[in-house]
């Protein structure tokens, strides 16, 4: 069992080691390097309550596209 014991935002993504989905462990860290990153991926999710499952997956995957395109 897992137990926050402060008020911070926790985020957890499972990822199977060497699978084809490990490039999100570079998504994590750069998230964790940049607070603007986080505060922007938090913003997409919260803008995308009222679309289809298809059309946040679209805008999801082009700001994951963007963050790994960074720098």
């Amino acid at each position: 069992m897992l137990e926050v014991l402060q008020q911070d935002d926790v985020t957890i993504q499972l990822v199977v080691k060497n699978a084809r989905w490990q490039s999100f462990l570079i998504f994590r860290d750069r998230l964790l390097e940049n607070q603007k990153l986080v505060t922007a991926y938090n913003q997409l999710k919260q803008d995308s309550q009222y679309l289809t499952m298809d059309e946040y997956r679209s805008k999801k995957a082009k700001f994951i596209e963007s963050v790994f395109n960074q720098p």
